[in-house]
């Protein structure tokens, strides 16, 4: 390892010690813990000055992470979920709240039918799920459906997954 190397590497050492110093002063040391978990720290430049060097370092926060998948054929989207809107979800608004927010975020079509809709607990989570099926002439269609989840704290949908196609075949009358 080179000495400028080395010089990075200190320094991102004291950055580090320095905020988590910080943050613990301020809120605690496990909350200093879990915040720079989320923390990323890169040294950038190290600018020669007289007799001292200089290091710029750069942190980052990570604030979450967004997915979203399209249809291959026309570039519909399928689902979406940002999993930071998932934090600190519990039953605190009201089902009629989610329920309103899911209906608005789904634009479910005509033919879809609400299935289910209630509290869910999932990876320690409690969340409002709501689902609808697809149904054509009564029938329902395999693997069809639109589901949506609101965090029941803050109201607010995280995620929506949408699998639904027109039906090119019609039932033969028996």
């Amino acid at each position: 390892m080179s000495r400028d190397d080395d010089t990075r590497e200190i320094a991102q050492l004291v950055v580090q010690a320095l905020l988590t110093d910080a943050i613990a002063a301020r809120e605690g040391d496990e909350h200093a813990r879990q915040a720079f978990a989320q923390l990323r720290l890169r040294p950038l430049e190290l600018v020669p000055d007289g007799a001292l060097r200089r290091v710029r370092v750069q942190v980052m926060r990570r604030l979450g992470t967004a997915t979203t998948s399209h249809q291959a054929r026309d570039d519909a989207r399928l689902a979406w979920s940002i999993d930071t809107l998932t934090d600190d979800s519990a039953a605190i608004v009201s089902p009629e709240q989610c329920l309103a927010a899911a209906v608005a975020a789904a634009d479910a079509p005509a033919d879809a039918t609400l299935v289910e809709h209630g509290w869910v607990r999932d990876a320690g989570q409690t969340e409002y799920c709501v689902r609808w099926e697809h149904r054509a002439d009564g029938l329902v269609i395999e693997r069809d459906r639109i589901e949506v989840r609101v965090n029941g704290r803050s109201g607010r949908v995280f995620s929506v997954v949408r699998r639904w196609h027109a039906p090119t075949e019609r039932p033969t009358p028996a």
